[in-house]
């Protein structure tokens, strides 16, 4: 139901606006959608208490309970869920119910407008892209600054600094500061704190946009295309998802591996004469679906949940499903373009 909520305006925003909203907006949309159906007084598949004792319970992976045991997790969520008083006879109970100090609950419900503000970043965001890209006269405005450079008469490149969407998210979070009313101490804190962080991921992504670069000029791309090409020949588009799949589970991101594989992809797909749009999109189907078998994301939600340690069964039981997943993207990529 999750994903359903999520796919729908991520698929909806797609085709109307371009590729730089979707997933901001279907994961802001989408889980909207997602809490109002489970705020419904009684959902269609039942009661909070149902829907965990049904899904919730069965869907935690860990050893069989002893004998009378209860999980300790499903034991808390339970203890929440009944501090509460909800059940599927009186759904309207939970209505100005002020949960227990030990419940891990607000006592308060938010008002509307405390969610605005802490939305606001996220909504304003939105709000801009929609605005430059479905407003023509402002689109034209902004696409006419533009700033370029060159190395050496080999290396050019140029931006739109105004329509760039890293100039969104600077509006976005200045925007939302203001509207939260965060003074300039917090705003520079978040600024410093988010900078630290940034920086190991940039490091990570300017060396394997130094390695892309490096075999791109040296002809080891061209190289590697012309065997894909004269080896896989019509049947690419069915190999190119497991690509991308392989890049994640290598360098442990999907940004990475389209940064290492996208210019791959693209000569291979020039040299079979197939789209090149529709491989490089191979490429990002399979480089997500390779997140499911990178190591340090499986050791991250293997800690999250309480199985720390059980990193090998994790990755022994997700890897058939990432293959499989690759092999449908594959398949529809192959029928697409066959």
């Amino acid at each position: 139901m999750a994903a359903a909520c999520f796919l729908l305006p991520y698929t909806l925003l797609w085709a109307l606006v371009g590729p730089e909203l979707p997933t901001v907006g279907g994961a802001l949309f989408g889980g909207v959608l997602f809490v109002l159906l489970f705020r419904w007084p009684v959902p269609p598949w039942g009661s909070p208490r149902t829907f965990e004792r049904r899904f919730i319970r069965s869907s935690v992976v860990a050893p069989p309970p002893k004998s009378g045991a209860i999980p300790r997790r499903c034991a808390s969520l339970e203890r929440r869920i009944g501090t509460l008083g909800v059940n599927a006879d009186s759904p309207k109970e939970v209505r100005g119910r002020t949960p227990s100090p030990d419940s891990g609950l607000p006592g308060e419900p938010h008002t509307a407008a405390e969610v605005a503000r802490a939305a606001a970043p996220y909504l304003t965001l939105v709000g801009l892209v929609l605005a430059t890209r479905l407003v023509p006269p402002l689109r034209d405005l902004l696409q006419g600054v533009e700033v370029g450079w060159e190395l050496y008469h080999v290396f050019r490149g140029a931006m739109e600094p105004l329509y760039h969407p890293g100039s969104m998210l600077l509006v976005g979070f200045l925007a939302g500061a203001w509207l939260q009313g965060a003074g300039r101490r917090a705003m520079m804190g978040a600024f410093v704190e988010a900078t630290q962080r940034l920086v190991p991921v940039a490091v990570a992504l300017v060396a394997m946009l130094l390695l892309s670069r490096i075999m791109v000029h040296a002809g080891m791309t061209t190289t590697l295309a012309v065997a894909a090409a004269e080896g896989a020949g019509g049947v690419w588009p069915g190999l190119a998802p497991f690509v991308g799949v392989l890049g994640t589970f290598v360098t442990g991101s999907a940004t990475a591996s389209n940064i290492l594989f996208t210019d791959f992809q693209q000569e291979t797909a020039v040299f079979l004469g197939l789209p090149v749009a529709g491989i490089v999109g191979a490429q990002g189907f399979g480089a997500a679906v390779g997140n499911m078998i990178c190591p340090h994301n499986v050791v991250a939600a293997g800690a999250t949940v309480g199985l720390a340690g059980r990193e090998g069964e994790i990755l022994r039981r997700t890897l058939w499903v990432t293959l499989l997943y690759a092999g449908l993207g594959g398949g529809l990529a192959l029928w697409w373009m066959g």
